[in-house]
């Protein structure tokens, strides 16, 4: 009866430390994915920054050249659809009216 109780004494013991070292892997491996989300994050505001930095500084002079063209462009469209409506108020004038 007290090999009984000894093996079974050994077989807790082997039990508790099987627990033990299962539970330090566990929290190892939160640990690790809480790292590995925290340099996710870090990464994509990286990434996020630089893009950000490149418009800025590489690509804002183009769009600010761009959008001055499509000004301009937009005047001369405008400046002749008046000069459309003044050919026509003229051609109205000098043609006689159709009776």
């Amino acid at each position: 009866m007290d090999d009984d109780i000894q093996e079974i004494k050994q077989m807790a013991k082997r039990a508790l430390a099987l627990a033990e070292d299962t539970n330090r892997t566990v929290h190892r491996m939160r640990r690790s994915a809480q790292w590995a989300r925290f340099f996710q994050i870090v990464w994509w505001v990286a990434i996020l920054a630089v893009s950000g930095a490149a418009y800025y500084y590489y690509l804002q002079p183009y769009v600010d050249r761009l959008e001055q063209l499509y000004g301009q462009v937009e005047g001369v469209n405008q400046q002749g659809q008046s000069w459309s409506a003044e050919l026509q108020q003229f051609l109205n004038k000098i043609t006689p009216p159709k009776s």
